[in-house]
């Protein structure tokens, strides 16, 4: 990795947007300028002279994160675009096997979804190659807060939320993975527009993510996991019907709902209009 030999004043984060807006991977960039305040020319190195120890800690989980994105493009460039894919699943599956069996439960929710919503063929089979893809940004999460039972710091939540842009990047540069990469940056948007990374609402975001989304939460609050018990399909379901209009697509929200006999259509609506 090049050493950056200028730095940009902590105190002018803008700086490292205007490095980086015209950059392939300026999304990225700038998620991670933001983070740091500060940002190398290429948007990926990250660094500046510490005020702090939290100033610290967070250079060092930048870090990190730049070491397991270039370890992972390291990885794709030597096994070339037609093994890219395969690689990926294979890495995923490795480094983190309950996310990838989830990310496999999420594709195969999200595939009948897409049918039962009556999309076409060809979208639903690209929904569900999404599904699959899309926590694979986590490959360059560092294992210390993607395995952590407890909660996470504000600073370790950020980095957290950056492996929806991090995947987008990676499946941008993968031609047969390409077209899933606007999907995949979308998927923890919400529909009142107070997701991220871009805070974009309703319609505006992919129907696939949408669909995605819902499916995420219905498999995160119903698998085992480290940190908590999980709850019921029903009761599952029935925090989806309540999230309806805020965090998830009503109209979503009640195809699935309705797919398995759960809360009936007017139910869904109801919640929706917050009543």
């Amino acid at each position: 990795m090049r050493p950056v030999t200028s730095s940009y004043s902590k105190s002018d984060p803008a700086a490292a947007v205007r490095a980086t807006t015209n950059a392939p991977h300026a999304p990225l960039a700038r998620e991670l300028g933001s983070l740091a305040n500060v940002s190398g020319p290429n948007g990926i190195y990250i660094g500046w002279r510490p005020a702090d120890a939290a100033d610290e800690r967070r250079h060092r989980l930048l870090a990190e994160v730049t070491v397991g994105l270039e370890r992972t493009k390291a990885m794709l460039a030597r096994l070339g675009p037609d093994l890219a894919q395969s690689g990926l699943l294979a890495a995923f599956e490795t480094r983190a096997p309950a996310t990838y069996l989830h990310a496999c439960r999420v594709a195969e929710g999200a595939v009948a979804l897409a049918s039962r919503i009556g999309l076409p063929a060809m979208e639903v089979s690209g929904i569900g190659r999404a599904a699959l893809f899309h926590d694979i940004g986590k490959l360059a999460i560092p294992l210390h807060i993607l395995d952590r039972p407890g909660s996470l710091s504000d600073d370790e939540m950020a980095i957290l939320r950056l492996h929806v842009t991090i995947g987008a990047e990676l499946l941008a540069g993968i031609p047969v993975l390409a077209a899933t990469a606007p999907i995949v940056r979308a998927t923890h948007e919400r529909h009142d527009g107070s997701g991220y990374p871009f805070g974009l609402a309703g319609s505006t975001i992919p129907v696939g993510a949408r669909i995605i989304a819902l499916i995420d939460a219905h498999d995160a609050m119903t698998a085992r996991r480290p940190y908590g018990t999980p709850l019921s399909w029903s009761d599952a379901t029935a925090e989806l019907v309540r999230c309806a209009g805020t965090h998830f697509d009503p109209d979503v929200v009640q195809a699935w709902s309705t797919m398995f006999g759960g809360e009936s259509m007017p139910a869904v609506a109801a919640v929706a209009a917050g009543a």
